[in-house]
């Protein structure tokens, strides 16, 4: 996750998003959130598929 943070400084764009770290009970992944562009990026260390977790997949279509 450091990693990513990083990136977001290094690119300027921190102050766009919302960054939400969410524990899914298995791990940490965290959400950058774009509320001017309605959009939601997933980010997952472990690169496991969204589409495997209906639940989230589900309230990030709405």
């Amino acid at each position: 996750m450091e990693k990513i943070v990083s990136i977001f400084l290094d690119n300027g764009v921190i102050d766009k998003f919302v960054v939400a770290p969410i524990n899914t009970s298995q791990h940490w992944v965290l959400l950058a959130i774009n509320i001017k562009m309605e959009i939601i990026y997933y980010l997952d260390p472990l690169h496991n598929d969204i589409n495997m977790r209906q639940d989230l997949k589900k309230l990030f279509d709405m």
